[in-house]
């Protein structure tokens, strides 16, 4: 956890300098850097949370995620956080993944910038992967949202290893190929 806040504060900075030279019309297609100081602080709380909730999905194969978004209303000017899990109690059911309904939740109370997701859980087997990443449905859904930029931040933690990566939205889409439209 102190790597990933030491990285994220680096990474902080240099958007901050880099947010200085953009013009307007590149700066509305960026997230505002003081979402990411809020964030920084958010980091641990978030951490807390889906530690804590990651027992509480339903999963009939017992594939547990647990998902918590931090999230930026415009309107009212503050931010707020939304926790999730997924959810496929049996087996010929359609899943509802963690992080759909952590956007829900966002959007229906509101808030029009999702600043991250941070996902908590185990690949499931046969999957080499160390940490967990969006399926196509979310991978899709991050896509077509206005409201998750692509530079928003998708933190995931794999509990039986204790790996943590962090990456953007748009690193994500680019690598799984799908592009963000705006």
């Amino acid at each position: 956890m102190d790597m990933l806040l030491l990285n994220f504060t680096r990474y902080y900075h240099d958007y901050s300098v880099l947010w200085g030279n953009l013009t307007p019309e590149e700066q509305a297609l960026c997230m505002h850097p003081m979402h990411y100081e809020a964030l920084r602080h958010r980091i641990p709380y978030m951490f807390q949370c889906v530690c804590d909730s990651n027992g509480r999905p339903k999963s009939y194969r017992k594939y547990n995620v647990s998902a918590i978004g931090f999230a930026y209303n415009s309107t009212l000017e503050k931010y707020g956080t939304f926790l999730g899990v997924n959810i496929k109690p049996i087996e010929n059911m359609r899943t509802t993944c963690a992080e759909a309904v952590v956007m829900g939740s966002a959007l229906a109370a509101g808030y029009d910038v999702i600043i991250a997701i941070m996902v908590a859980g185990v690949p499931q087997e046969g999957d080499e992967r160390e940490v967990l990443y969006p399926c196509d449905n979310c991978l899709l859904t991050l896509q077509v949202i206005s409201e998750v930029p692509e530079d928003a931040y998708y933190i995931s933690w794999n509990p039986s290893n204790n790996l943590m990566r962090m990456m953007s939205i748009g690193e994500i889409l680019k690598a799984n190929g799908y592009a963000k439209d705006r």
